[in-house]
C-alpha cells in the first residue's frame, strides 16, 4: 500500500511540474529600416504581340506599403527596347498603373524584366516582373484579282504558324486572313467580308463553294503566290451574289517559309 502511494505521489509531482513549465520568448518587433524600401510591383499579363507600327504598350502596377507620405519609386528595365521612368506618388496613394512603350523591331521577340530599384523595393514583396514582346514580321506583296481592281500593292503580316493577314486587302477596315500549310502547299481561308459594295447591297463576302464555305487554293513556292480558287462573292446583307466563280492571287515579295 505504501508502494502504491509512493508512485502516485511521484506521478502527481511530475504533472504539477509540467503544468508549471512555460516557454518564454523574447519578441523583438521588426525594425522598419530592415524591411528594405516601400514598393512592390505586379502584372496580370506576361506576353504581348503587336503588329508592325502598332503602339507597343505594356502595363503593370506599382504598389506602396506605407502611403502616409509622398514618395518616388524608381524602376529598372533590363532591355534597351523598353525604358522606364520614376513613379511619383502623392500622400495617400497606394498604387499606380504604369504604362511603358517599346520599340521592338519588326519580326523580333524581346524578353523584358522590369524591377523596383533595390533601394525602393519592399523586402517581403514582389520586386520584379518579366514579359515577352513579339512584333509580327511583314512582307510586301501584290493582289491580283479576277473580281476587283488589280494589281494592288499590299502588306502581309506573318501571324506565325502559317497564318497570315493582309490588312485592308480590298478596303480599309476589312482585314483578310488566310492560312498556308507549307508541308502540303494547301491554302485555306474562312468566309470573310472584303468591302462595302454599296449602301443598298451592303458588304461583299468571299466564301468557298462547299457546305463549310471554306475557301481553298494552293501555294506555289516558285512564284511565292497563294491562290484562292473558285470563290463565291456574295452579298448576304441583300440576299444576293455575283455571277461566276472568281480566283484571287496574293504574291509575296520574299519567301514566307524561309527559315
Amino acid at each position: 500500500m505504501k508502494t502504491i502511494f509512493k508512485y502516485a505521489y511521484v506521478a502527481l509531482f511530475a504533472v504539477l511540474a509540467l503544468a508549471s513549465c512555460t516557454d518564454e520568448f523574447d519578441y523583438t518587433p521588426a525594425n522598419p529600416n530592415q524591411l528594405g524600401g516601400n514598393a512592390t510591383i505586379e502584372a496580370t499579363k506576361s506576353s504581348y504581340t503587336f503588329l508592325p507600327g502598332q503602339d507597343q504598350a505594356v502595363s503593370f502596377v506599382v504598389n506602396r506599403v506605407d502611403t502616409t507620405q509622398a514618395d518616388t519609386v524608381n524602376l529598372v528595365s533590363d532591355n534597351e527596347y523598353f525604358t522606364v521612368q520614376p513613379v511619383i506618388f502623392k500622400a495617400g496613394e497606394a498604387s499606380k498603373t504604369v504604362t511603358i512603350h517599346g520599340n521592338v523591331p519588326v519580326g523580333k521577340t524581346a524578353k523584358v524584366a522590369v524591377s523596383v530599384a533595390d533601394e525602393d523595393a519592399f523586402l517581403y514583396g514582389v520586386k520584379v516582373i518579366s514579359f515577352t514582346v513579339s512584333v509580327y514580321k511583314s512582307y510586301e506583296g501584290v493582289l491580283t484579282s479576277n473580281f476587283y481592281v488589280n494589281p494592288v500593292a499590299i502588306v502581309i503580316y506573318d501571324l506565325t504558324n502559317g497564318d497570315f493577314m493582309a490588312p485592308g486587302l480590298y478596303q480599309e477596315g476589312y482585314d483578310f486572313k488566310f492560312h498556308i500549310d507549307f508541308k502540303t502547299n494547301e491554302v485555306t481561308a474562312k468566309p470573310q467580308y472584303l468591302f462595302v459594295y454599296s449602301q443598298d447591297y451592303g458588304r461583299v463576302v468571299m466564301m468557298g463553294q462547299g457546305e463549310d464555305q471554306i475557301v481553298h487554293g494552293t501555294y506555289d513556292p516558285e512564284s511565292l503566290t497563294a491562290s484562292f480558287e473558285d470563290t463565291k462573292m456574295a452579298l448576304p446583307d441583300a440576299g444576293a451574289s455575283f455571277k461566276g466563280d472568281f480566283t484571287e492571287y496574293i504574291t509575296f515579295n520574299e519567301d514566307p517559309n524561309a527559315q
